[in-house]
């Protein structure tokens, strides 16, 4: 997908999921994954951040909302704090020279390797498609009489 198709796919909210990808199996130890909703609700995923380590009582809250306050502009709900998050995108090349879509938070000032984040993520996130929709029921079903 180019820039300026996301940016006018994504105008009025980022729905879908998005994720981190560091490369060479970085992503194995860090990381996070964001589903947006279309109905405003989303849900994270984070593994191996510091705040694991650093405080063992910390617990993730993976629900959160978000609404579109102008185009390519949300707010972000999470644990009772909202914030405004202006986005933008670009493409990048992996390391196996395929083209990325990646969203980031134009709020942010790039790290030390020109990364620049988005929202919690210290990194730009990749674009992967429309969220998974839950199991229906028959697809449950089907998981308990075969495990």
């Amino acid at each position: 997908m180019t820039v300026a198709k996301a940016r006018k796919q994504f105008a009025r909210g980022l729905v879908g999921t998005w994720s981190s990808y560091l490369g060479g199996g970085a992503d194995m130890l860090i990381g996070m994954q964001l589903a947006f909703r279309a109905d405003g609700s989303g849900k994270m995923e984070e593994w191996g951040f510091d705040h694991f380590h650093l405080n063992p009582e910390y617990v993730s809250v993976p629900d959160f909302q978000w609404r579109t306050v102008a185009d390519q502009t949300i707010d972000i709900t999470h644990r009772g704090e909202t914030r405004t998050v202006r986005y933008d995108f670009r493409t990048c090349k992996n390391e196996y020279d395929l083209s990325e879509l990646r969203v980031f938070d134009t709020g942010m000032t790039p790290d030390e390797h020109g990364e620049i984040g988005f929202w919690l993520s210290p990194f730009s996130l990749v674009y992967r498609g429309p969220e998974d929709p839950a199991p229906g029921v028959l697809t449950r079903l089907w998981e308990k009489l075969t495990d």
